[in-house]
């Protein structure tokens, strides 16, 4: 009785994968992978998401969030896809997850199946955090900032929209 039982769930998983392959034709998005930085390849070279940042300028949000900005970190993606397609057909979100507020990576990089890209930190804090920059808020609370995020990847192929997302958290130190 239980081998029959275990031969129709193995035929169910089989006929939900075939599914999925001919809705999907057969292509995917996989290996989504976060860091710090990539390689020429656009691979993640760095995995860690965790960032140090020495301040001592102004005690405000905005100047803080201005001066990570311009250290230049990035949140760095890479992914594959199981064909290769134009760069125009691809779209990388950032997504806040607390709120549901989303912004394009500002850069998208393609070799062969390999997308990667990054946005920067900076960036990232402004779009999720930029109605705190009025407030007065102490800097103590931003001593140690973890942001989580959602990175949804959105390829158009074959008048199909193939859609993935991954969560994260990105953690910040900041040092005064």
């Amino acid at each position: 009785m239980k081998i029959k039982k275990m031969f129709f769930v193995i035929i169910a998983v089989v006929i939900v994968i075939g599914v999925f392959c001919f809705i999907t034709g057969g292509k995917g998005i996989y290996s989504v992978k976060f860091g710090s930085n990539l390689n020429s390849s656009g691979e993640i070279n760095e995995k860690s998401l965790l960032f140090n940042f020495e301040y001592n300028g102004n005690k405000n949000i905005e100047k803080l969030f201005n001066h990570i900005y311009f250290e230049g970190d990035t949140l760095c993606f890479s992914f594959k896809i199981e064909t290769n397609v134009n760069k125009d057909r691809v779209k990388v979100f950032f997504i806040n997850p607390k709120n549901g507020d989303i912004f394009k990576a500002e850069r998208i990089d393609m070799d062969g199946k390999r997308i990667s890209g990054f946005s920067l930190i900076g960036t990232i804090l402004e779009q999720f955090y930029f109605s705190k920059f009025s407030e007065k808020i102490s800097l103590e609370k931003f001593r140690k900032i973890e942001i989580p995020f959602i990175v949804r990847v959105e390829v158009e192929l074959d008048n199909k929209i193939l859609v993935n997302e991954k969560k994260d958290i990105l953690k910040l130190i900041v040092n005064y």
